[in-house]
């Protein structure tokens, strides 16, 4: 029984010591072995989960194309009659409020276009027009 005190400090100490080593090997060799292999592993997962993610997006693209267009014609046919009635009755309540005031301004521009043609004053007006932009065209050919 004498010897059993330095038996257990000694297992201790043995046990102590192994423990530091193995801990020093791994901070000092195997850490950044590991890290990079994680590192590693997780990038590989990372494309295959993205391959796997475009093939499957790939795969709904027509189908999910099918039915939002299928959504769109269903949301039409509701709505197309509403939006025809009420942009009929848009026109028509346009054309009611601006068609007296149309009116108005056409009969004044005839009545204007009649004194102008009575008085004489549109066909100098035409000639002198026409002079103005055919002379220098004129002159140029003649060149």
């Amino acid at each position: 029984m004498e010897y059993l005190p330095a038996i257990v400090a000694t297992a201790l100490l043995s046990s102590l010591i192994t423990l530091t080593l193995g801990f020093l090997v791994f901070k000092w060799f195997l850490e950044r072995r590991l890290e990079k292999e994680l590192e590693e592993a997780a990038d590989t997962f990372e494309k295959q989960l993205r391959q796997g993610l475009e093939e499957t997006g790939k795969e709904l693209v027509p189908e999910f194309r099918t039915e939002l267009e299928a959504g769109f014609k269903e949301a039409a046919e509701e709505l197309l009659p509403e939006f025809r009635e009420e942009l009929k009755a848009g026109f028509h309540e346009a054309g009611t409020e601006l068609l007296p005031e149309l009116r108005a301004e056409v009969r004044q521009g005839f009545k204007e276009a009649v004194i102008d043609i009575v008085s004489g004053e549109v066909a100098p007006n035409a000639v002198q027009s026409l002079a103005r932009k055919f002379i220098p065209f004129w002159e140029k050919k003649k060149k």
